[in-house]
Formats: C-alpha cells, structure tokens, sequence
C-alpha cells in the first residue's frame, strides 16, 4: 500500500575519534605545547572571566608578568634542550605556589603569568609574589648540574590599575621592565609614574634611532690641563644629543637607554669616528691634540674591536698617538683574558688607554696588577672634599703614591674650584679636568678661545 511503511535503516557512525581529535584540537588552541599551561588565549578568556566576578564582589584580580633574568645566555650555554627543560621546571614550581582556582600561563619564551583571581586584600598578593620568588631562588639540577635562577615580575591589579585584560597586561609588562633596568630580581608595582617613565624612555629610544641614522650626535670637548706649566695637554670626548625642540638631553638621560636598548654600540662607533676626525683637524691646523674616548662595556667586548678602532684611525688618517681610549672596570671583568689582549693589541698600535673611574669599582687594585693601564682617572669622588676633609686627602695620597709606583700617569676628574686646584697642586698631581678650567664645549667654541686655553 501506498505510503505504508515496512521497515528502517539506521545508520551508526563512530564519533570517539573526531570527538577525540576536537578536544585535542581545543586543548593545542588554549594550551602551551611544551609546559601544558595555558597559553595566551586561554588566559585572557579567563581573566575577562575573573573580571566580570570581580566587579560584583567588589575583589581584586592581580596579574603577575614573570621574565626569568639572563635565560638567553643559560640557554645558549647548555642548549636548547636542557632550557626547555628548565622551562618546564619552572612552570611547575610556579603551578606549586598558587592555588588550584588561579591560573598560571606561560605566554611565549621565558614569560609567565600567574593570575590571582578574587583577592580580598593585598597581603594575598605579596604573599603569592614573595613565594614565586623563593620558589625560582631554589637551585634547578639538570643533567647532574646545579642552575641558578632568579626572575623580574611587575604586577598589576584591578580595579586599581586597569579595568580589562589588555591593560592588565600592559601595565604589568611596564612595571615589570622598572625590574629589570634597576637590576632584576625583584618585584614592582604599576603606577602611573612608571608608565610616563615608560613613554619618556620610548621617545626617548625613538630619538636616539633617529639621532644615530642621521649622524647627528653632538660631541663635545673638555680639556684637560697640566698643573705644572697650565698648558693644554689634552681633551675629552663626550657625546651630547639635542632633541626636536633644540634642548640638550643630559648623558645620563640617554645613555642608559642606549645601553639596554643595544644602541651603545652604533652610538660608541659614530662617536669614535667624529671624535678622530676633529683630532685630525687639529692636527691639520697645527694644533696637535690628544682626544680620549670612553668606551662602554659593550661597545668593549664586541667582537672585533680593536680593528674597529684600527680601522676607523686608517679612515680618519690620525696617527695612533693623538687617541686615548677609556675604559672602565666594567668593560673587563666579562673575559680578563680577551680585555688583556684587547688593551695590549691597542697599545701595539700606539693609542694610551685609561683606567676611567678609578675607585668606583670593587676590584680596582686587581686590575692595575692585571693590565698595563697608561693612565689612571681619579674619580671626581675622591675630590669633592679634598680641600675641606683630611681624609679625602689621605686617601688622594694613598692613589697617587699607588699611581706613581706603576708609573701610571694620573689625571684628576671633577675639578670645581680653586681650593681644590691649589690641594692637588701641592699633593703633586700633574694633569687635572673639570668645570673650574672649562665645561664641555663644541669644537668650534674650544677653537675660538684657543689662545685662552690654560690656566
């Protein structure tokens, strides 16, 4: 009969496996291959999650950005292998400080996020914070070796210092990178100070790229003087950078950045050059005249320095006695050995090299048994108070009669006045620079005054 139905076919199909390879598929999406925690993704979802609950009870929701300090040399010291180990490592030990209704991610390198949902007040978060801290300060054994860690971490909180997820996140990264540039292992907290630190620094980042490509870095000089006959026996090189408006930025303003932002190098090398290429005019114009360089530490220990010098006199056409290159402690406790060979291979081609600094540092006295220094630079710390204070005086003593017995030429920094001239005059030290003589000037102003140039 028509429409009349006699019977069914039904039709079964598996589905464990697509079901399977879905959940999989989710987990990939949300979750860290190499740890299993969640990723970014994940994390922002939840913290949005912690977010909406934290506005009804009125809670706070704490993020903490977490950067393992120096884990790019560890990882390129024992290979890639062992740092995923580590990093593994690491994730568990933050998993074992927190609780199991927090969330910690790692959301790329070396970066984690631990998010404390439903905080009631902030001894919760200083707790959890100083935890993580203890927990990485454990030593990590790998392959029978014992590693080191330690970790920057900036925090941020809502409602206090954001009110979504993407500023959550930003502001814990700013906070975090006040750790890192005050020397890491530590833990900060966001403010609004800390982000227009955070906008300064970019500008000012921004302006030294643009300064470098456009060679437009300023150098000025300051001379230095015999206190013996008040003749001119020298001058210092030091780098100055006006910004849009035309005002002078104060080294320390930049330099810093440049140095964390691996800018000091291409600043070192252009400074260099236009401080060889001034000493060239002068000597041109009859006016010979030993220019010192300083050098930062970076700049120091990249590889093939020293033909960068080499090559910049050759381009400059300056003989290697009118350049003095200096240097402090900093720059040679990387590699003493390869510092030793550096500063003898300098020395080959003729250029003097300076102990910048000299007692700033803690291991000054190994140092000038290690290397064949030319010149030792009295910090202007040893001469603040050496008219007033019999100590200061003393201890000005202690480093000449050090200076004198490595027949090591000693030039005094930081002179401001005539009380301290005259002192130094009397103890014997024979070269001195220093705002009583002469502020850093531009070439051309030094020129213009030349004749007036001694004391």
């Amino acid at each position: 009969m028509a429409g009349h139905v006699s019977g069914g076919v039904i039709v079964f199909q598996d589905v464990t496996d697509a079901i399977a390879m879905a959940t999989q598929m989710t987990h990939l999406t949300n979750h860290d291959q190499l740890t299993g925690l969640p990723n970014r993704v994940l994390l922002h979802d939840r913290m949005q999650q912690a977010i909406t609950v934290a506005e009804s009870t009125g809670h706070m929701v704490a993020t903490l950005l977490i950067d393992l300090d120096n884990f790019k040399y560890i990882n390129d010291a024992v290979g890639h292998h062992l740092g995923d180990n580590i990093i593994q490592h690491v994730a568990r030990r933050l998993d074992g400080v927190v609780d199991t209704r927090d969330t910690v991610s790692r959301i790329g390198g070396d970066e984690f996020v631990v998010m404390i949902s439903d905080c009631k007040n902030m001894s919760c978060i200083n707790r959890v914070s100083t935890q993580i801290l203890e927990a990485i300060k454990d030593p990590f054994t790998l392959a029978g070796e014992e590693h080191r860690l330690s970790v920057s971490m900036g925090i941020s909180i809502y409602p206090n210092d954001a009110k979504t997820p993407e500023e959550l996140m930003r502001h814990a990264d700013t906070a975090m990178y006040k750790v890192k540039s005050e020397g890491k292992n530590n833990i900060a907290f966001y403010s609004n100070s800390l982000s227009h630190e955070l906008e300064e620094r970019l500008s000012i980042e921004k302006l030294l790229h643009q300064r470098i490509k456009e060679e437009a870095l300023e150098v000025y000089f300051q001379p230095k003087y015999s206190l013996v006959d008040g003749q001119l026996t020298g001058m210092e090189a030091l780098v100055r950078m006006f910004n849009q408006s035309g005002q002078l930025l104060p080294p320390i303003v930049f330099i810093p950045v440049a140095e964390e932002s691996d800018l000091i190098n291409q600043l070192g090398k252009q400074v260099l050059e236009k401080s060889c290429r001034q000493a060239k005019r002068w000597l041109d114009e009859g006016r010979p005249t030993k220019v010192a360089v300083n050098i930062g530490a970076s700049q120091f220990n990249k590889f093939g320095f020293t033909k960068t010098v080499a090559d910049t006199l050759l381009k400059c056409d300056l003989p290697a006695k009118y350049l003095e290159l200096e240097i402090t402690e900093s720059a040679l406790i990387e590699n003493i050995n390869a510092a030793k060979q550096a500063i003898t291979s300098l020395q080959k081609i003729g250029i003097t090299i300076a102990l910048d600094d000299f007692g700033t540092g803690y291991s000054s006295l190994s140092y000038l048994r290690s290397f064949n220094f030319n010149v030792l630079k009295v910090d202007r710390s040893f001469i603040n108070d050496i008219a007033e204070e019999e100590q200061a005086r003393n201890l000005f003593n202690a480093i000449k009669h050090l200076a004198d017995s490595l027949n090591l030429n000693i030039v005094c920094e930081g002179v401001e006045n005539e009380a301290q001239l005259k002192v130094l005059q009397e103890m014997g030290c024979t070269e001195a620079q220093g705002y009583y003589f002469s502020k850093p000037l531009p070439a051309e102003e030094l020129e213009n005054a030349w004749a007036s140039i001694a004391l």
